[in-house]
């Protein structure tokens, strides 16, 4: 692959035994695999996750030794079960998986783990260099076929950046037939209104052969909406706090170290059923949509439609969404579908999240409202899609 790339692209095989021992040598990387070896081989004082990553001679070798074995504990201790419907729809032709965003590492992270033991395909993940908060991070998730979305910069700076991004993207689907994920938009949505961006389009549109018509551009990609339904988010708390700061202080910028809080957050806390239901693509919709005499601003909007409406379809609704949707409502639309037993216990839930909360002049009807609509707009967008 070009070299261009390099300052962004995801490790390869010719890259991992300097990037192993740039980790080995790195006492925080080492600190953190000794922690997680102590927690998950309790008792065990003779198996070592750096003796297993020092191992480790491939990519792939810490793919399924380190990584895999890794996102099956935090699945084992924080979720009661994970599943994955519409696997039919992955080829091995190469696609562009869109997805909402609920988790900074795990919705990537657990969807490439499914892919891998369903498929026995590995997937490239876009990821943020704001998040790259410690000095092993990028190594390692680079190593895992992370690849670097530039953060920032002027307006020169980003157009240059997605430009590359773009160019990468697409030659990872067309040269390497290799699928890649990115979020539906640029950071998590905080009370779950799950929308596709439109500039997240033009961006993956910037490399496209210009002579080709919008819908032959969007069929490169080969667009595979992914609908991820947790049943319950453990930074909803996190977001909920970060909405009131927002509302209260214009000026508000997530530190470093809010990221640090919500991927570890995430990773550890407690999220009870997931599903991942993989999309057919919106090649048709695509094709349907451009035959309109619409401008293409119009049907790029469309076709962001288009995503949602299947993203939307997808979601597994719980029993907690059907809850939050009847009291964010002041309706008992949903009440024949939940016990009063399950309804007291999600109550209780929103009242334990609120105390977690800490912050100055909290406001606690707001930050209960915004909880509610986190949990009831997955079931408010799947009753629209649907109708």
């Amino acid at each position: 692959m070009d070299n261009k790339f390099d300052d962004i692209r995801a490790y390869e095989q010719e890259d991992f035994l300097l990037v192993r021992q740039q980790l080995v040598s790195n006492p925080e990387f080492c600190y953190i695999l000794d922690m997680l070896s102590k927690q998950m081989f309790a008792g065990n004082k003779h198996v070592s996750l750096l003796d297993v990553f020092r191992g480790c001679e491939s990519v792939e070798d810490v793919d399924w030794r380190i990584i895999i074995p890794l996102l099956e504990y935090v699945v084992k201790l924080t979720a009661t079960s994970i599943n994955i419907k519409g696997s039919e729809n992955i080829t091995s032709a190469g696609q562009l998986f869109l997805s909402n965003h609920r988790d900074i590492i795990l919705d990537a992270s657990l969807l490439t783990m499914l892919i891998r033991k369903h498929n026995n395909q590995r997937i490239y993940m876009g990821m943020g260099t704001n998040l790259y908060v410690t000095s092993w991070i990028e190594p390692l998730v680079r190593l895992a076929k992370c690849f670097s979305v530039k953060r920032g910069g002027t307006p020169r700076e980003l157009l240059s950046n997605s430009t590359l991004l773009s160019e990468y993207i697409a030659a990872i689907i067309r040269d390497r037939h290799s699928g890649v994920w990115l979020a539906q938009r640029e950071g998590r949505a905080k009370d779950s209104n799950d929308l596709t961006q439109p500039a997240l389009i033009k961006m993956l549109l910037l490399a496209a052969n210009k002579q080709l018509s919008l819908d032959e551009q969007i069929a490169q990609l080969h667009i595979t909406p992914v609908a991820i339904s947790y049943e319950y988010d453990p930074c909803d708390y996190l977001k909920a706090r970060e909405l009131q700061l927002r509302r209260d202080y214009k000026d508000f910028r997530k530190t470093p170290q809010d990221d640090y809080d919500s991927m570890l957050q995430g990773i550890k806390g407690y999220k009870g059923r997931i599903n991942y239901q993989i999309c057919k693509t919106i090649d048709d919709e695509a094709r349907q949509i451009c035959s309109t005499p619409d401008t293409r601003n119009e049907q790029i909007n469309k076709i962001c439609h288009a995503i949602d409406q299947k993203i939307h379809s997808g979601y597994v609704i719980y029993e907690v969404n059907k809850i939050a949707y009847d009291l964010l409502l002041s309706t008992d639309r949903f009440a024949n579908e939940y016990n009063q037993e399950q309804k007291h216990a999600f109550e209780s839930y929103l009242a334990q999240r609120l105390q977690l909360i800490n912050i100055e002049n909290k406001d606690n009807e707001f930050l209960r409202h915004k909880l509610l609509e986190m949990y009831a707009n997955p079931l408010i967008n799947q009753i629209a899609a649907v109708s």
